[in-house]
């Protein structure tokens, strides 16, 4: 097992200078039973300064903004963590927003608007080694 140590991260008020100018977050409508892309939860900055997410449940927002990989998002409501949201929203000015302007303002917005409590905690965890068995590189049994 290793120690899974926490991410350097700001607290949640620290996020709180970055924001979106406007934003819209509302459930996801469900999906089209003919084109199966419509349930595909999809986030993307846009032109003019804008952000959508759609059918992105809150744990996936949540690992999206933080960079953190699913498994390491413990606890929450989980009626409300699996509940998928359309997010449509814009920051000031008209540029492409890139990843790192972005990030801040989702984190903004999901601790906002979802009133977000959290901490980052050390926790154990299991991990594989994938090693080759011989040193011309064949695979083993």
């Amino acid at each position: 097992t290793a120690s899974a140590q926490p991410p350097a991260a700001p607290s949640p008020a620290a996020s709180s200078a970055a924001t979106f100018e406007v934003a819209s977050i509302k459930p996801s409508p469900p999906g089209d039973p003919a084109n199966p892309l419509s349930i595909i939860p999809m986030a993307s900055p846009r032109p003019g300064g804008r952000f959508t997410a759609t059918n992105m449940p809150l744990w996936a927002l949540i690992g999206t903004a933080w960079e953190l990989p699913d498994f390491r998002i413990v606890g929450g409501n989980k009626e409300l963590m699996n509940t998928k949201y359309h997010i449509t929203a814009k920051a000031e000015g008209s540029a492409l927003l890139g990843q790192k302007e972005m990030l801040p303002m989702l984190k903004s917005l999901i601790t906002e608007r979802f009133q977000l409590k959290f901490h980052f905690e050390p926790r154990e965890m299991s991990y594989y080694d994938l090693v080759l068995v011989s040193s011309e590189g064949k695979l083993g049994p």
